[in-house]
């Protein structure tokens, strides 16, 4: 929608509600002159204006619709059928293949080739063969030490980067992709049920790499390797995860979708179901709906109570259960549809449950908190809750907090002139060209 449509809608609603644009304004947080010059059409709005406005007129989403529905259209291409020849993301130095060899390249370094292109192998290592009964061959002990590889490995993902827990992921998934190709019974069975486990996490390590297609790509293998046990589990969770791309890719109403799925799946975990919950409140709100986000999060509420202490879904599947999961999603999603000041009281509650060695969590939602303080002009604050959220976002390099700090930049330049606001944005401004520089 082009800007003066946009700027007759926001006009409308303000004089049927009697409200003066310097009413708006004290409401809102944007001055006089900005919202003026959008409401002339000479100006484009932000999608925090429009939040903020939607939020301050009573307009349950009608204004960031109008900004949002051309952007939250049909799936994009590709999406749901991700190329699986999995080059991109089963080789690396080690380079592992299919038939569970694998070889060991040294990166070349000769002037004629590309800095990264591979020379001659060093080392060959053959697929292991496993030609004697499974259970000769196969012990509870071997599995044990796998399962408790993977946990370990869950662990390091909420506390360390990407970069560092991704090569322990792939390795394990490669790992046992080769053990289950020879095994049988119920050997398989487990092997196979761990596999599906690993793929998803290493998954959500590939979005939090920044990497959405490779996120659904193991993500896909994931339920693949569940269709064969009758896991209905896993691709339950697989589409909370993929409505979590979507959030993040700011399509609501795919989000909604997708997450409601499992929401109105009666026979489904309640652990599941609460985690779906939680994503249609996030979409609902990224949509602008409160009302229909807060009716979300009881619904999640009354979720995790009938689940009670059992794990969401599989101990190794899914967020535990933490002291103020809830208030921490619904000041994410009292941001998300234009009430800082609320989202920030919420956001605030809920971090005092969380561990201070929990870098992923704090680093998540203390950003969020910066972001919700800033929008409602508390830039001291602001500033304090970055410099936390940065000590923990550079253990964790996580790309979807990295896009919160993007907006937090966005937001800190509605003040110009404030000298706290000018010191935090040159803070992210030579982090994020920090992590920038990194990557290229």
């Amino acid at each position: 929608m082009g800007a003066s449509k946009f700027a007759g809608r926001l006009r409308r609603a303000r004089l049927e509600r009697k409200m003066t644009v310097r009413e708006l304004a004290r409401r809102t947080g944007y001055s006089f002159g900005q919202l003026s010059k959008v409401e002339n059409g000479h100006a484009r709005a932000s999608e925090m204006l429009a939040r903020q406005c939607d939020a301050a007129l009573g307009l349950d989403g009608k204004l960031i619709a109008s900004l949002t529905e051309q952007a939250d259209g049909e799936d994009p291409p590709g999406e749901g059928a991700v190329a699986r020849s999995g080059d991109r993301y089963r080789n690396w130095c080690l380079s592992l293949k299919v038939d569970g060899a694998s070889e060991l390249f040294r990166l070349s370094d000769h002037p004629g080739r590309p800095l990264h292109a591979p020379g001659p192998p060093l080392m060959r290592y053959p697929a292991a063969r496993i030609s004697a009964p499974p259970e000769a061959r196969f012990g509870s002990h071997a599995f044990d030490a796998m399962t408790a590889l993977h946990e370990s490995t869950r662990i390091l993902g909420r506390t360390a980067s990407p970069g560092v827990v991704l090569p322990l992921a792939i390795s394990q998934a490669h790992m046992l992709r080769s053990l289950a190709r020879d095994v049988r019974g119920q050997d398989r069975r487990r092997l196979l049920a761990l596999g599906a486990r690993v793929f998803e996490h290493t998954g959500w390590m590939a979005q939090e790499a920044g990497d959405d297609s490779a996120a659904l790509w193991w993500t896909d293998d994931a339920v693949q390797v569940a269709a064969e046990l009758g896991d209905l589990d896993m691709p339950r969770y697989a589409l909370i995860r993929r409505a979590l791309v979507m959030y993040y890719q700011r399509r609501p109403a795919r989000t909604i979708d997708l997450a409601g799925r499992v929401l109105d799946d009666s026979a489904a975990a309640p652990a599941l179901r609460w985690m779906a919950a939680q994503r249609v409140a996030q979409g609902h709100a990224l949509r602008g709906d409160h009302a229909a986000s807060m009716r979300a999060l009881e619904q999640a509420e009354r979720l995790r109570e009938s689940a009670g202490a059992e794990a969401p879904g599989h101990p190794s599947l899914g967020p535990a259960f933490a002291p103020g999961t809830t208030t921490l999603i619904t000041g994410w999603c009292l941001y998300d549809a234009g009430r800082p000041a609320r989202a920030a009281e919420a956001l605030r509650q809920g971090l005092a449950a969380i561990p201070a060695d929990a870098h992923r969590a704090r680093a998540r939602f203390t950003a969020r908190l910066a972001l919700a303080l800033a929008a409602h002009h508390e830039l001291e604050e602001a500033a304090a809750c970055l410099d936390e959220a940065l000590g923990h976002v550079r253990r964790v390099e996580s790309a979807t907090v990295q896009a919160d700090l993007v907006e937090l930049g966005r937001v800190l330049s509605r003040w110009p002139g404030a000298p706290v606001a000018r010191a935090v944005r040159l803070r992210l401004d030579e982090a994020i060209h920090g992590w920038s520089a990194e990557e290229d």
